[in-house]
């Protein structure tokens, strides 16, 4: 009898230090993760200890050669996981032996790769909704899409095309395929109506749904881009037929003076109490060289400011022909002939002699 007692108490001790040499860690994607041989101990009572580290049955390479994910510490007791992928899933085996003795601890990884987030595109561009699975899981994936408003707030089972297997009228395909480690899939050509929320799921045997990407895709219309002001208007500036008429520089003459009267008009009532000199001769050559570049409407707008005929197309040599003449009379006078003057305190004389 004692001994079938203390066979059951073995046994007992046994099961209980198995079941707790099994631990389940998890991980989040692009953390680091750093793992202990054995948790709760102190790291100094292994000091000189043989202390091997296995992943999925195979040997982790030893301080300093270890991988760049897989990193042990100097003395071995402590492994780090950096940066933390799902590649990283399985099992992790520590051994310590020493005087004897011997440890055993398997830690099991899990990375948690579900995620949510939003994701805007503009109508009419290709997008990606990307979508890893774990390598510890064999099934199919899936993908979902659930739009309350369309779908009547149930979800729709989506059937990309396979990799460069498309058919007319197809939108959907898998960027590498439904069995491969990357399950990416790709909508070409995003309708307003694709708005709506996309799940990436895989289902094991035996097993719970498993989520691994909630994607929100809200498609934006495209910004109203406006045409070109110059498009269709490709032709240079019209030549003048004559340029020896004198009746250009009689036209040029009567526009120049009605521009001034209204240049002189605007500026004196826009600055009532201030002294202004300005030339409406240098002002109109300015704007009138933007006539060159001017189409359409613009054109007109301008000649109509500039009080010039909108048939007048000897604007330009005029204009040269007129500087050339004031030239030496600009420098002769000490204020220029052709500049205009608007003296407040003095405009009660202006008045009198009006």
């Amino acid at each position: 009898m004692k001994i079938s007692v203390l066979s059951c108490i073995s046994l007992l001790l046994v099961f209980k230090l198995f079941s707790s040499s099994v631990g389940v860690l998890h991980g989040v994607p692009g953390s680091t993760l750093v793992i202990p041989c054995l948790p709760g101990q102190k790291q100094q009572s292994f000091a000189g200890a043989k202390i091997t580290w296995k992943y999925n049955d195979s040997l982790v390479p030893d301080y300093p050669e270890s991988s760049e994910q897989l990193k042990l510490s100097p003395d071995g007791f402590f492994l780090e996981i950096s940066p933390v992928s799902v590649a990283n899933e399985g099992e992790y085996e520590c051994v310590i032996k020493q005087n004897d003795m011997e440890w055993q601890k398997v830690h099991i990884v899990q990375v948690d790769v579900s995620s949510s987030y939003i994701l805007k595109v503009n109508e009419g561009s290709t997008v990606n909704l990307p979508c890893e699975r774990p390598p510890s899981r064999k099934d199919q994936v899936h993908w979902y899409r659930y739009d309350k408003v369309m779908m009547n707030c149930t979800r729709k089972q989506l059937n990309p095309a396979e990799t460069g297997e498309m058919e007319d009228g197809d939108r959907l395909e898998w960027l590498f395929g439904p069995f491969e480690k990357d399950v990416t899939i790709t909508l070409y050509g995003v309708k307003m109506e694709d708005a709506g929320m996309y799940y990436c799921e895989t289902a094991e045997e035996g097993r719970d749904r498993s989520n691994l990407n909630t994607i929100e895709l809200i498609v934006e219309a495209v910004p109203t881009v406006l045409p070109y002001s110059c498009v269709g208007f490709m032709t240079p500036w019209e030549s003048c037929q004559d340029e020896t008429s004198r009746s250009w520089e009689a036209m040029l003459k009567e526009s120049l003076n009605e521009f001034s009267m209204k240049l002189y008009a605007h500026l004196s009532q826009s600055q009532p109490m201030k002294n202004l000199l300005f030339s409406p001769i240098s002002i109109s050559g300015v704007l009138t060289h933007l006539l060159l570049g001017a189409r359409g409407k613009t054109r007109r707008d301008m000649e109509t400011a500039l009080c010039l005929s909108h048939d007048f197309f000897c604007v330009h040599s005029e204009m040269k022909k007129l500087k050339l003449k004031l030239r030496d009379t600009l420098k002769m006078s000490p204020t220029p002939l052709n500049s205009l003057s608007h003296i407040p305190s003095l405009s009660h004389l202006r008045h009198e002699v009006e």
